[in-house]
């Protein structure tokens, strides 16, 4: 639920090819299941930074521009199946094209539209039962009048890989879709709302997916052109196989700084009050933070905070809070980036007194490091990654990922 506080609205809402790739093939498996309480996760509206991509020049035989290219990647994975004991080790290779449309680049019109497809051919060495071919698109829809912006969008994605969610390799489904719509009513005055549907759902009968349907409005008020602060009501209705109807209202505080292009800051932060069959009432911390800063022309830093709550995939009347906490710092060099951080995960388990035996909470830390650069040619990138995590809870698992890849650009 993030507003424009930028003369340059266009360039802050637009799917980036960046973060198309980091939805694709297996780099947000292990968030699977969590995915599903995302109301908005094309970041519709956002305050940070976006990457640039490449425009493919047509010659106006298309109206807007269209890029894409294709990109393959190799990954060891220590622990497939996050177990314990007895480790399953593997290698993969992901090829994925991609292809992108804009139909408004350079910004200004009323009306535009973006789209993202991004299919994913996933091959392993020895676990050849895990190969898959996932889809994986989005659309925007953009309307923007003189004081009133309306964004409806679709998404969905095909994902494979480990998830501590569940403490195993996963291969699932999820489709999100809704409008978003901001007016200035006042000089200094922005209300803003809109409704969200997501379905998740998993290829194993073992796993259940859950439905999540969300609608929120709120405020914003510039205290100065740095500073905008407000509130906002949201109200959210989950529904599960497993866990049965929760029903939960939000009331939250939203801020919002900005500082040149050094600074970046969104907020939203209060309680939830939630209500599920068979558990009862409870209160948790709803939270959606995003902090960037640019120390200086070579440095930065950013940090997230995100908290979600959903049924649990696998245990009957059971629902999962979940609370992450990501920082990293990163290095532009004469070419290419150096970059790393570290990660906190802490979900909790309520069964309402249901269960015969309390479910262990479950922490998982992790860092990692990254390293891209151009060869040659703009065109053409060398990525590469290294992440250790290791949980403590029911399982007390360790995992180590090397990846490697090329992305290209036509």
């Amino acid at each position: 639920m993030f507003q424009h506080f930028s003369s340059s609205p266009r360039k802050l809402w637009i799917t980036t090819l960046a973060s198309a790739a980091a939805c694709c093939g297996m780099a947000l498996a292990q968030n699977f299941s969590m995915q599903v309480a995302n109301p908005n996760p094309l970041g519709l509206g956002g305050l940070m930074p976006v990457d640039e991509v490449f425009d493919l020049d047509l010659g106006g035989a298309i109206k807007g521009d269209i890029d894409y290219g294709i990109g393959m990647e190799t990954t060891y994975n220590s622990n497939l199946n996050l177990s314990e004991t007895d480790e399953n080790d593997d290698v993969s290779l992901v090829v994925n094209p991609w292809l992108r449309y804009d139909t408004d680049p350079e910004g200004g019109a009323r009306f535009s539209i973006v789209a993202n497809y991004r299919p994913s051919m996933i091959g392993f060495l020895e676990n050849s039962e895990y190969n898959r071919f996932n889809q994986n698109g989005d659309i925007v829809f953009r309307f923007e009048g003189a004081k009133t912006l309306v964004e409806l969008f679709a998404r969905y994605q095909q994902l494979s890989g480990s998830d501590y969610l569940t403490g195993d390799f996963i291969e699932g489904s999820l489709f999100t879709t809704g409008v978003r719509v901001s007016r200035q009513v006042a000089p200094r005055t922005n209300v803003f709302g809109g409704v969200s549907a997501a379905m998740s759902d998993y290829q194993s009968s073992l796993d259940q997916g859950a439905e999540v349907y969300s609608g929120y409005l709120g405020a914003l008020w510039s205290k100065s052109e740095r500073l905008r602060l407000g509130g906002s009501l949201r109200y959210s209705m989950t529904q599960s196989d497993n866990s049965g109807d929760r029903n939960a209202i939000a009331l939250l505080l939203e801020a919002r700084y900005l500082l040149g292009d050094r600074t970046r800051v969104s907020v939203s932060l209060g309680p939830e009050f939630a209500d599920t069959d068979g558990a009862g009432s409870a209160v948790n911390l709803s939270a959606d933070a995003e902090a960037v800063y640019m120390i200086n022309e070579r440095w930065s830093w950013r940090m997230l905070l995100r908290s979600a709550t959903v049924p649990s995939p696998n245990e009957a009347n059971t629902m999962v809070s979940d609370l992450s906490v990501q920082t990293s710092l990163q290095r532009r060099m004469l070419r290419g980036m150096l970059g790393g951080g570290l990660e906190y995960r802490y979900a909790t388990y309520d069964d309402g007194g249901l269960a015969a035996v309390e479910r262990d909470n479950e922490a998982t830390t992790g860092v990692f490091i990254e390293y891209r650069r151009p060869l040659g040619s703009e065109r053409l990138a060398f990525e590469s990654r290294a992440r250790y995590s290791f949980n403590d809870g029911v399982s007390d698992w360790e995992q180590f990922q090397l990846s490697l890849g090329l992305q290209v650009s036509f």
